[in-house]
């Protein structure tokens, strides 16, 4: 039977700081997952959002619901819209790409 001392001394050397760095990049990673996740959806609901009205918008419009000067600022809001909806998928577009935090 080995006494406690000699166990101590034949384990693998344990090494505090690299596992500490491991665990806060490990961290650090699952942090940025979850911050790119939120933001990765709040993106997606107004792209889809803005993309659903300008179609609601220009049909309207198109109906002749209001006068006609009024159905023309509709017809331009719905391309502000469409133009806005464009911008926010290239936007998602870049979200999904990133890998990580800025380096300071």
């Amino acid at each position: 039977m080995q006494s406690a001392t000699t166990v101590r001394q034949t384990a693998t050397p344990h090494k505090p700081q690299d596992d500490g760095a491991k665990t806060v990049a490990r961290l650090e990673k699952k942090w940025f997952e979850f911050d790119r996740a939120l933001v990765l959806k709040q993106v997606t609901y107004a792209q889809a959002s803005s993309a659903k009205t300008a179609a609601d918008l220009e049909m309207v419009a198109d109906e002749g619901v209001f006068e006609k000067p009024l159905c023309d600022e509709l017809r331009e809001a719905a391309q502000d819209l469409r133009s806005t909806a464009r911008r926010l998928l290239r936007l998602r577009d870049a979200i999904v790409k990133a890998k990580e935090y800025p380096q300071s």
